[in-house]
């Protein structure tokens, strides 16, 4: 029923309005990181990391070189949000390493940096690789969309100009481009096909990253 109602208020033609990164500074800076890996076993993991900010708490752990974060104030206080964070609860973050299966067997592990727009790279790779059939790569490749506060919306200027007139006409507040940006993500994936056993990585192009054979 929820997702019905995804769908619903998607296709109605009207904007969608945030809030959804009003307690976020735009910061250059990086501080997220994100790896998929798998082994002959058919073993996956996906990791996620985030110090929150710049060098998040600025707190080291004695002997060790690890930060630890600051997401403490990424917190909703808004008494009247679900997602209002509450003392000695689990507090919603916005990182979000995914890992698919089928069956009870682990196919496809995806992960992002990308701050609030973690959750909206996250399916739209899923949608492009499951949905449409794309090869991990080229499902990682494929332009993407990022709403942020209010109908603020960046779209890569690879899709179809009659998309951009078309978010224009509903009341967005479009930004058109660049072809590339990393502000919708840099998400490294790793896919497995359970019939012929081969495993296929991808990287994204946005931002540093790699593919590397064990």
């Amino acid at each position: 029923m929820a997702m019905s109602r995804c769908f619903a208020r998607v296709r109605d033609g009207k904007p969608v309005s945030g809030p959804t990164e009003q307690w976020t500074p735009d910061l250059a800076e990086g501080h997220t990181t994100s790896f998929s890996a798998a082994d002959a076993d058919g073993n996956m993991v996906c990791v996620t990391q985030s110090l929150g900010s710049v060098f998040g708490s600025g707190v080291v752990v004695p002997g060790t070189g690890v930060c630890c974060n600051n997401f403490l104030y990424w917190a909703d206080v808004n008494p009247m949000s679900p997602h209002r964070v509450k003392p000695g609860d689990f507090m919603p973050i916005c990182v979000a390493p995914s890992i698919v299966t089928q069956g009870d067997k682990p196919v496809l592990a995806l992960g992002t940096p990308g701050s609030y727009g973690i959750l909206q790279t996250q399916p739209q790779a899923l949608v492009q690789y499951v949905d449409f059939g794309l090869p991990i790569q080229q499902a990682i490749e494929a332009p993407r969309a990022r709403l942020t506060d209010g109908r603020a919306v960046l779209l890569e200027s690879r899709v179809e100009s009659r998309v951009h007139g078309e978010l224009r006409e509903r009341g967005h507040d479009l930004t058109s481009g660049p072809d590339w940006t990393m502000r919708v993500g840099g998400m490294q994936g790793v896919a497995h096909d359970p019939a012929t056993g081969v495993f296929t990585g991808g990287c994204d192009p946005r931002r540093d990253g790699y593919v590397v054979p064990a």
